[in-house]
């Protein structure tokens, strides 16, 4: 029985996150150029995002402010493992992946590893700061197939 919660939390994880999708392909990740000064996050119109500079030189960071009600739509990083760090007191965040769906509150935090889709909602009223680590680094900027509009997938190419 217990076998078969776990198969279908598993399935019901996997349709959230290709709804959450638009029942479009999910898009990889594959660079990054993070910018060094605040600035508006490509295809949204309230979130923003600047680099954060980490000691040890095999990460990229950056500090993410969410919007309320906000959200991050399904992608994931090859080659990448991503670190995602709430770091505003009263964070609460729906994470959806192929396999779970669930809710982390500050001061917890969540890790993706390669290859693993993922998606993320802010559930607070108000907006949040997260902090984002990625490890191996990106190189020669950021290319993934984002939002025109942060609620809708599209299968169109943009250089951020």
């Amino acid at each position: 029985m217990a076998g078969e919660r776990q198969i279908l939390k598993e399935l019901r994880a996997e349709f959230k996150l290709k709804a959450l999708a638009n029942f479009k392909t999910i898009t990889e990740v594959s660079k990054i150029e993070i910018p060094d000064e605040k600035t508006l996050f490509p295809g949204t119109s309230n979130d923003y995002w600047h680099r954060v500079n980490i000691a040890e030189e095999n990460i990229d960071a950056c500090l993410y402010y969410l919007s309320a009600k906000g959200s991050f739509p399904p992608h994931y990083h090859k080659s990448q493992t991503e670190h995602l760090i709430p770091i505003t007191v009263g964070a609460k965040l729906e994470i959806v992946t192929n396999k779970y769906d669930e809710v982390i509150e500050f001061p917890n935090s969540i890790f993706f590893k390669p290859s693993e889709p993922h998606a993320v909602r802010n559930l607070s009223n108000k907006p949040i700061v997260l902090l984002v680590l990625w490890t191996p680094k990106f190189v020669d900027g950021w290319t993934g197939e984002f939002l025109k509009n942060k609620n809708k997938c599209t299968n169109q190419k943009a250089i951020i």
